[in-house]
């Protein structure tokens, strides 16, 4: 699986990150994904906190416009060296810091060190069943404060409304391995998001479920 990963970020690379805002965020997002840039853009404004954690970076233009006056500092996580310096570059304003490493193992980060954490466009990139691929969810809940708050987006392939020029472009991907998101469902994301977190809410915009989730207080031991 680790290979699948480096050979998925493999497409990101200086050319390809230049392009990115515009194909990915802007023409692909709106008018074959279904879902406006400003949602996802409004998204982060609701979620990013003082200390936030980013995994799957791109090119940091959704931290860069969310950030509020009360975000100090990022944190940006991602396997592709190339993503985490563009990303690093827009982000100077906040001292970022980079951290590569596979989103699929154990966040090397403490309990409770963000005050947020985001995981934007990343699951459908990662290979694996969303019940795999939820582990993550699982360490966004373990490294982001009581109260804080875990956010992203990601496209589904089932229970959400597929056009046919979404089917084409996400089977194009998937054969190609920059998606891994054929077996992706509206249903398995709900499952996974309820078994991390006790508050969520998942908001579908075309192919693109957006989802933000509270992070709950430990229950006492009785």
């Amino acid at each position: 699986m680790d290979q699948q990963v480096h050979e998925g970020q493999a497409t990101y690379n200086p050319f390809t990150l230049a392009l990115y805002d515009l194909f990915v965020l802007g023409l692909s997002c709106r008018y074959v994904w279904g879902c406006r840039k400003s949602h996802l853009v409004g998204m982060f404004r609701r979620g990013m906190g003082g200390r936030h954690l980013d995994v799957g970076v791109g090119t940091g233009y959704l931290p860069a416009r969310g950030a509020g006056p009360d975000t100090t500092h990022v944190t940006l996580f991602d396997a592709n060296r190339h993503s985490l310096h563009a990303s690093s570059q827009r982000l100077k304003h906040l001292q970022p810091t980079t951290v590569e490493g596979n989103a699929l193992e154990p966040l090397p980060f403490a309990d409770a060190a963000f005050d947020s954490a985001s995981a934007n466009f990343l699951f459908h990139c990662m290979p694996g069943t969303l019940a795999e691929k939820g582990v993550l969810l699982q360490e966004l809940g373990r490294v982001v404060r009581p109260g804080g708050t875990v956010f992203g987006a990601t496209i589904l392939a089932s229970g959400v409304t597929v056009t046919g020029r979404a089917r084409r472009l996400m089977g194009l991907y998937n054969s190609k391995g920059v998606f891994h998101n054929s077996a992706d469902t509206l249903e398995d994301l709900e499952a996974g998001l309820g078994g991390a977190f006790k508050e969520h809410t998942v908001t579908v915009h075309g192919c693109v479920a957006l989802f933000e989730a509270t992070v709950g207080t430990a229950e006492p031991e009785l």
